[in-house]
């Protein structure tokens, strides 16, 4: 299977959502967003969040199956670094060369954008993740506890990781 990813713009905005909603639905607290903060959002925030840049989308041919975002550091000097989160991919897509697809369409985005080293925060229970960015070349920095709360109220930590892209082609 074929998989690209390219960056989204405000028509996508009913994907864009679909998604969101899709991992909320599969990963539940793992994924920042709560279901609430999701039924208050509107289309025309999303649209704007798309107009802004860094939302990426994965698909299967026409399929959207996935989706990421790439946030730039404003200031002149961290404009070398983009933090890469809120990665969702379809469950029936998972485990098919996918995840690599979307890591390596985000780490040639950043890289055309100027980043010379893309950070992720990762749930610690979150092994599947954890193990795709470590083929993906993330290095462990360290563990930010209490990163967010669950919706049980307990709270979870994750794994800051990072990918230099220094000699990524």
């Amino acid at each position: 299977m074929t998989f690209t990813v390219r960056e989204l713009n405000e028509q996508d905005a009913g994907l864009w959502r679909a998604l969101r909603q899709d991992a909320v639905n599969d990963i539940g607290d793992i994924f920042v967003p709560t279901q609430a903060e999701i039924d208050t959002m509107t289309v025309a925030r999303d649209q704007a969040m798309l107009r802004a840049g860094g939302c990426l989308g994965l698909f299967a041919g026409d399929d959207g199956i996935g989706m990421a975002r790439l946030h730039r550091l404003v200031f002149a000097r961290e404009r070398h670094r983009m933090h890469f989160g809120q990665f969702f991919i379809s469950p029936r897509h998972r485990r098919k060369g996918a995840a690599a697809a979307l890591f390596d369409g985000a780490f040639r985005i950043a890289k055309s954008w100027g980043a010379l080293q893309v950070e992720s925060y990762v749930a610690a229970e979150n092994a599947p993740v954890l193990r795709a960015c470590e083929r993906a070349g993330y290095e462990h920095i360290g563990t930010l506890p209490r990163a967010a709360r669950k919706d049980d109220g307990t709270f979870r930590d994750e794994i800051f990781m990072i990918r230099r892209l220094d000699d990524y082609t």
